[in-house]
């Protein structure tokens, strides 16, 4: 029972997260802070999510791209300056091994490492 509340708890944690998010088809819909996101799956729709904070997973190619997508009904959206998966990290961090980190952090990993 307790592992079920618990499940339950965690889907409706994720729905009102994703209801949160709102939609978007470049940077300038979303809120400073934010970023226009992408999925990589086929008839992703794009999203307005936070720039990474530390320790949260980023792409380090993650360019900002124009993309036209085209959906099963017909309806083409333009995405223009939309990034793949993942909001890039927060200014003051770097993406490094698929994490975002601070610079200085990471230069004494790479240190301690050789």
């Amino acid at each position: 029972m307790k592992t079920f509340i618990f499940f339950a708890c965690v889907l409706f944690v994720s729905v009102i997260s994703i209801s949160m998010a709102k939609e978007c088809t470049s940077p300038k819909d979303c809120e400073p802070g934010e970023c226009c996101v992408l999925g990589m799956y086929r008839y992703a729709t794009a999203w307005c999510r936070p720039f990474g904070k530390q320790d949260d997973s980023c792409r380090s190619d993650n360019p900002a791209i124009d993309i036209d997508q085209e959906y099963p009904n017909g309806l083409v959206k333009h995405y223009k300056g939309v990034h793949r998966m993942f909001c890039p990290c927060e200014e003051n961090l770097i993406c490094s091994k698929a994490q975002c980190t601070s610079p200085k952090t990471n230069d004494i990993h790479s240190r301690i490492m050789s």
